[in-house]
């Protein structure tokens, strides 16, 4: 063995220490940079800023290291997977393209403010454009078979879209025939005198089956108004079907029978017993009276919207859709009471258990289920579209949701592992739907994400299936 001088020794040790750093650099040990990012929307620069982590000598970026400002989160996502790195003036950065999120908006046909049909409408997250041209084809024609259209005035408000409808309005040819004054035991099939007759065009909503002419009496609350017209409707319909005459007349209901009689003629007729009544006696109220029943009245129905709105955030237009009905207002906030999330409360209130309890029937549902119910969306536990099957659940039989959940089989699918084996399925199985996406289509990533809805049969968590899917395609 050759000897070997400590000269000779230092310059190979220090041969061989490069030689190391060498491989380490080839074999991707490079130390992790941050690196500025700037952010693009329809090629408009945003203002807000962030960084990504890039190795010493990468030319581009993995855009899964970027963290996406707080403020853009809601509204954006990143649109390619790579990012090309710029070196200028000793410094390197990279431009980033983001695209805006698709959000489902609750769609409402109104008329003068009362909703007539709901849907759903998916748009844009940052400034939607929403016109009568994107709402769902099978619910305008819906719309129609209700008999009305569309005014083209869409307002959009945080996720809810009023689409304002009028009356499909014609005309029908009406035939007035003035009879001789005379009282019978049986109007309906009595025939009086024909004293002569006139034509007149009448307005006539399409969704009229007949004209009636006659006024109702003794009609003291709207559940009375809703059965006088339903006997109405088939007393008129039958009369008509006879070959006989709807009269015009006064008529009086009796809630005992649920049926109309009637009382009188018009007021051309001499039995109309028009004239004022001088024997009532004067009323007098003191003070006292007036302030001890101003107490007894309950919280208003303006009142309680600005409570809403303040108290528990929730929009104008939820808060008034809650008051329409004081037990459904009643109702809303002894959930509240004892909730953490009121706004999925109300929601719930509004589009599911007031649908599903018309006016003048029972909730058969505790307000403190429902509390738990939304308090479960909230740590998701569960998603919107179960919460709404949850609650038809509730109505046929009232019980603990989160118990009710797992007897059903209803919890969230969060289990990452298994959430990534069905997205590459779906991603395997959607070869066009990627490429699409791939190039720039950012409604065919919203199609893979249906899908995978689709294989968790609606109880998969969203924002863990968009996680997964953004990583593998």
């Amino acid at each position: 063995m050759s000897k070997i001088s400590r000269r000779n020794f230092m310059k190979c040790a220090g041969a061989a220490a490069l030689a190391v750093a060498a491989a380490g650099a080839m074999s991707g040990c490079d130390p992790m940079l941050d690196v500025d990012v700037y952010f693009y929307a329809n090629g408009a620069k945003l203002e807000l800023t962030g960084k990504g982590k890039v190795q010493t000598g990468a030319d581009e970026m993995d855009t899964a290291t970027i963290e996406l400002p707080a403020e853009y989160k809601a509204a954006y996502e990143i649109a390619d997977a790579k990012a090309k790195l710029i070196r200028e003036n000793g410094k390197r950065y990279a431009n980033v393209n983001l695209v805006a999120k698709e959000v489902t908006y609750q769609v409402y046909y109104q008329l003068d403010g009362t909703t007539v049909l709901s849907g759903e409408v998916t748009a844009s997250a940052v400034n939607p454009t929403i016109t009568v041209n994107d709402l769902d084809q099978d619910e305008l024609k819906a719309l129609a078979k209700l008999f009305y259209e569309t005014t083209g005035d869409v307002q959009l408000s945080n996720n809810t879209v009023i689409v304002p409808v009028k009356k499909v309005m014609g005309e029908v040819e009406v035939k007035y025939t003035k009879y001789s004054s005379f009282w019978s035991e049986n109007p309906e099939k009595d025939s009086p005198v024909d004293n002569g007759s006139y034509d007149e065009k009448v307005p006539l909503w399409k969704g009229q089956n007949t004209i009636s002419t006659s006024e109702m009496k003794n009609l003291n609350s709207f559940q009375y108004v809703v059965k006088a017209i339903e006997y109405e409707f088939a007393r008129q319909t039958e009369l008509i079907d006879q070959g006989g005459a709807v009269r015009q007349e006064t008529r009086r209901f009796d809630p005992a029978t649920g049926k109309t009689s009637s009382m009188r003629s018009k007021e051309n007729a001499d039995d109309y017993r028009y004239f004022p009544d001088p024997d009532l006696v004067p009323v007098v109220l003191t003070q006292q009276q007036l302030d001890d029943w101003k107490k007894e009245i309950p919280t208003l129905p303006d009142e309680r919207k600005k409570n809403y709105v303040e108290k528990f955030g929730l929009s104008a237009l939820t808060a008034e859709q809650l008051v329409i009905r004081k037990e459904i207002a009643d109702y809303f906030e002894q959930a509240a009471a004892v909730t953490k999330a009121p706004k999925l409360a109300a929601n719930l209130v509004v589009n599911e258990v007031a649908r599903l309890a018309p006016e003048g029937t029972e909730i058969p549902v505790k307000p403190e289920h429902l509390a738990k119910l939304a308090d479960l969306a909230e740590a998701g536990k569960v998603n919107s579209s179960t919460c709404r099957e949850v609650v038809g659940l509730l109505f046929k039989q009232d019980a603990d949701p989160e118990e009710l959940i797992r007897r059903q089989g209803l919890e969230q699918v969060s289990d990452p592992a298994l959430l990534e084996q069905y997205a590459k399925e779906v991603v395997a199985a959607s070869p066009k739907a990627v490429a699409d996406y791939q190039s720039g289509n950012a409604k065919a990533f919203q199609a893979l994400v249906g899908q995978m809805m689709k294989r968790t049969k609606g109880k998969g968590d969203p924002a863990l299936i968009r996680e997964i899917l953004q990583k593998l395609v």
